[in-house]
């Protein structure tokens, strides 16, 4: 007997074998059937269905810049358990790293048992963002597929993915335009790209005209045709010489433009824009107009002359010059008519001037004239352009007076004059001696010294006098004489007249031609007008109310300072805003110090530093470290420096508007060493200062300089000294300064005396460094105080354990170097 069964399929793979077991059993009653002893089987079911496993589709294409795309990896049925597959990479045409990173791949992914596949999207594409690439390619492979069952075919195991460069590459000019001079003619362009491409680019470049005219404006062949950007390059930049000058002036802007042609390769990839630039050329060429010559001399009698207006180039159009007529030493209608001189001259465009003949000067029959002197200028020019440079914008006339010329003749009234030299001035008189036709100025009568000196006895030359038209007409000069503080013999220096000159050839020289001048000092009075005189001890004129000199019972007061310091160190006497002046301690013996060098810094009428330096050795003068000769002189921008044999003058601008006058001297003195009692002879200076400084009641700095001119009051002082002694016999001297703003209080405590340090009759407090000890001040001779470069500084005193402090004057009047304003004090 057979019996069938019916097997199901579930159609889910890879099953493990399945049994079931079939028995018999006897069902009949009658006990006559017996089973034998194989009562049973076992059936077994075998799974055998293949699973297929594979990618989802043979190939992908990926743009680069999206960089990212899905997989999937499929089985054609259910199976029993899940299947995991391992994929991995291989590259093609691609570069691992650089066109793709498979560490954004999945190692191995898993699908489920009851699922038919599963799915995951990767950014492994990289863009490396080279524009114009060729396709790329890699491949994703299945490895291996778990478990291990050769009931799992794997099929379609291979992914080709092609990587498509969808970069887009921009080139184009650097710039949209460019302006060139026309005089330049050249300028450098670029062209960009904006990334890196496979290969190089290359770009053609045309022009066309505009305004510009090829070949006049600009020369195309002086432009590459083409150029060449290299593939790991972002531009190639070319400089041209295209533009042409064609030396006419006053043209308006001309343009042409450059343009991008073309660009190999030809790949819908690469994005022209910005292929054009406009080049706009400006005429920069100046044209120079004016009067062909600075001046004119016309005789009078002539009357007429020629006068050209000229301009340097061609242009484009006619340039018109008006013309105008002034006098300075001339009389319209009298010595000239300027209705004779046109109104306005024409320069044609291709023309380089245009010139007039002019009749106008008139002949007024006077003679012995001065030269007359007419002006003509240009008042303006058309067009109104700034390319026109107006240059010799006037002519000068001279008009010379051509009539006969008639002999007069100038002399000193008298040969010798006497004048003492207390009374500031001599007078010296000069005669002519025929009618003239107007008055005239007899110029350059100069002085030389004798035995008198310039600058030091009296105030030199040259002069002038003016004299009448009548005969016999008497005119005279006052020569200032200076009262010094010597006591001297009499001294003389000569008057000349220097005649005749090129320019009055018809003046000449009387007898005499010479007068001698002889200064007399009457008597021993020495005359020194608010004077500082120095040697180691400074006698100083201080300011004191009448109620004060009253109490004191006194008609003037002085201020005798007396500074110790040490050997070659410099010390700052006197600033004010624009004037420092300082002295060099050398050491006379070894128990005595002097000054023998003086230091002046000062500021010119230029706002320009001016360094002024006196060494007593040889009575030697440098400015600005150039030596001055005996009898040399500098004068320049209001700075006067005269060197003499044994004293220099220096008269130097001061802010306030009154000129610092400063005489040097150089002297060989017998001094009593303050030891021993014994007599030194040695050389040292000796300076003083005539006016100039601090007299605006300000804030002066300097030893010397904080008392110059400054109201002070006295009153006695009856405190302790810091060693709880008395202070017997002093007074306190208090100053108050508002000028320079800010008021500002000092007081010092010293000794009244009945004389000053040159034994002159006259009470004296006498107020002295020793107080404070040694004071440390200025580095040069020409260090400065009135620039911030040199701080406050402060001075003890015996009288207070504060002190006092004094500030200065800082204004920045010429480009200096600050002082090193470090250490002590």
């Amino acid at each position: 007997i057979f019996i069938t069964f019916n097997l199901s399929d579930d159609e889910v793979a890879l099953e493990a074998t399945e049994m079931y077991e079939v028995s018999l059993e006897v069902v009949t009653a009658r006990g006559i059937v017996q089973l034998g002893a194989q009562d049973q089987t076992v059936v077994s079911i075998l799974d055998t269905e293949v699973l297929n496993v594979g990618f989802g589709r043979p190939s992908v294409t990926v743009n680069e810049s999206d960089g990212e795309f899905m997989m999937c990896v499929l089985k054609d049925r259910e199976t029993v358990f899940p299947v995991e597959v391992t994929i991995s990479t291989s590259s093609g045409t691609a570069t691992e790293g650089a066109d793709y990173d498979p560490a954004n791949i999945p190692a191995s992914i898993t699908i489920p048992a009851n699922e038919d596949m599963t799915c995951f999207t990767t950014d492994t594409v990289l863009d490396d963002l080279i524009a114009l690439e060729e396709d790329e390619v890699f491949s994703l492979d299945i490895e291996n597929v778990l478990p291990d069952d050769p009931r799992i075919n794997v099929e379609a195991d291979n992914v080709t993915v092609t990587i498509l460069d969808d970069d887009v590459v921009n080139v184009g000019f650097g710039r949209p335009s460019v302006t060139v001079n026309e005089s330049d003619g050249e300028f450098m362009m670029c062209v960009l790209k904006d990334r890196e491409t496979a290969f190089p680019l290359e770009v053609t470049i045309s022009t066309s005209p505009n305004t510009a005219t090829e070949g006049e404006d600009y020369d195309p062949a002086n432009i590459p045709a083409s150029i060449t950007i290299p593939a790991d390059e972002d531009m190639t930049c070319f400089t041209t010489d295209a533009v042409l000058d064609d030396q006419i002036a006053l043209e308006e802007d001309e343009v042409f433009s450059l343009d991008i042609e073309n660009v190999l390769p030809d790949d819908p990839r690469i994005n022209v824009e910005d292929d054009n630039v406009t080049v706009t050329i400006l005429d920069d060429d100046v044209v120079n107009v004016g009067f062909g010559r600075a001046s004119v001399t016309v005789n009078e009698s002539d009357g007429e002359f020629m006068m050209c207006v000229l301009k340097d180039r061609e242009t484009v159009f006619p340039v018109q010059v008006t013309i105008s007529v002034s006098a300075e030493m001339a009389e319209e209608g009298e010595d000239y008519d300027p209705a004779n001189v046109p109104s306005t001259v024409t320069i044609a465009p291709n023309s380089s001037m245009e010139c007039f003949t002019s009749n106008l000067v008139l002949d007024d029959g006077e003679s012995l004239e001065e030269d007359e002197i007419v002006v003509l200028s240009i008042a303006a020019v058309d067009p109104d352009d700034s390319r026109i440079i107006v240059s010799n914008v006037n002519v000068t006339v001279v008009i010379i007076d051509d009539d006969e010329l008639q002999v007069i003749t100038v002399q000193f009234e008298q040969s010798t004059y006497t004048a003492e030299e207390s009374s500031g001035v001599v007078q010296v008189c000069l005669v002519k001696d025929v009618e003239t036709a107007e008055s005239f100025t007899v110029d350059d009568i100069t002085t030389s010294e004798g035995t008198a000196t310039d600058g030091v006895d009296y105030i030199g030359g040259p002069y002038n006098v003016t004299f009448g038209m009548q005969a016999n007409d008497r005119q005279c000069i006052d020569i200032p004489l200076i009262a010094d503080d010597e006591n001297e013999i009499s001294e003389n220096f000569t008057v000349s007249l220097n005649l005749p000159t090129a320019e009055n050839p018809e003046l000449l020289p009387g007898d005499p031609a010479v007068a001698t001048v002889n200064i007399i000092d009457p008597d021993d009075t020495v005359l020194v007008n608010d004077t500082i005189v120095g040697d180691p001890l400074f006698t100083v004129p201080i300011l004191v109310s009448e109620d004060q000199l009253q109490a004191l019972n006194v008609s003037e007061l002085f201020m005798c300072y007396e500074i110790h310091g040490l050997t070659d160190q410099w010390f700052n006497l006197v600033t004010d805003e624009c004037t420092s002046v300082n002295a060099r301690y050398g050491m006379f013996n070894q128990d005595l110090n002097v000054i023998d060098e003086i230091g002046v810094r000062a500021v010119d009428t230029a706002d320009q530093c001016v360094n002024i330096r006196v060494d007593v050795g040889n009575c030697t003068a440098d400015v600005n470290d150039a030596a001055l000769d005996v009898m040399g002189r500098y004068s320049m921008n209001g700075v006067s420096v005269r060197r003499y044999r044994n004293r220099v003058r220096i008269s130097v601008p001061n802010c306030n508007d009154l000129t610092l006058v400063m005489w040097v001297f150089c002297e060989t003195r017998t001094l009593q060493d303050p030891v021993d009692g014994s007599e030194v002879t040695g050389d040292m200076i000796k300076f003083v200062v005539m006016r100039g400084l601090n007299t605006g009641n300000r804030p002066s700095h300097g030893l010397l300089g904080q008392f110059w001119n400054i109201p002070v009051s006295i009153a006695p002082y009856n405190g302790l000294l810091l060693d709880n002694s008395p202070a017997s016999d002093r007074y306190v001297i208090n100053m108050t300064t508002s000028g320079g703003g800010t008021e500002e209080t000092r007081s010092y405590i010293g000794w009244l005396y009945g004389y000053t340090w040159e034994f002159q009759e006259g009470p004296c407090l006498y107020v002295g460094s020793r107080q404070g000890g040694p004071i440390y001040e200025v580095d040069t001779p020409n260090d400065n105080v009135i620039e911030e470069g040199y701080e406050r500084y402060r001075v003890d005193s015996a009288f207070s354990e504060d002190g006092f402090s004094f500030g200065i004057f800082a204004e920045d009047r010429c480009e200096l170097i600050a002082l090193n304003t470090g250490g002590s004090p």
